[in-house]
């Protein structure tokens, strides 16, 4: 066999192995191999899902939080509002309306991360 035909035979080993070989004559994987590799990896089949129902986790996480926060702003406003003996009184539900917020908020937080 000729050098030809012999350079010839090992570019096509190398193009269905996906390897090359470098000016050393070292052999290395073939960029388009890699890439297909990566994306194997990532495995996009059970990723999707995945993400899709943690986006929605997110959106009604995010709603429940908006809507607890304008009910906390509104009874703060109305906190205010009050007269120093039914502030005593109203006080603790202000507080643990504030403690859920800021536990919804953690909550949201490790979700995420």
């Amino acid at each position: 066999m000729d050098d030809t035909a012999s350079g010839s035979r090992q570019t096509a080993d190398a193009v269905l192995n996906g390897t090359t070989t470098d000016a050393n004559g070292e052999v290395e994987e073939n960029k388009f191999q890699k890439a297909i590799s990566a994306w194997r990896a990532i495995d996009l089949t059970n990723l999707i899902p995945k993400l899709d129902t943690t986006a929605s986790d997110l959106v009604a996480n995010q709603k429940d939080s908006l809507v607890e926060r304008k009910e906390l702003a509104q009874k703060t406003k109305d906190f205010r509002k009050l007269d120093d003996t039914n502030k005593l009184v109203e006080i603790k539900a202000i507080l643990k309306g504030s403690d859920q917020a800021t536990c919804q908020a953690a909550k949201s937080l490790t979700i995420v991360g």
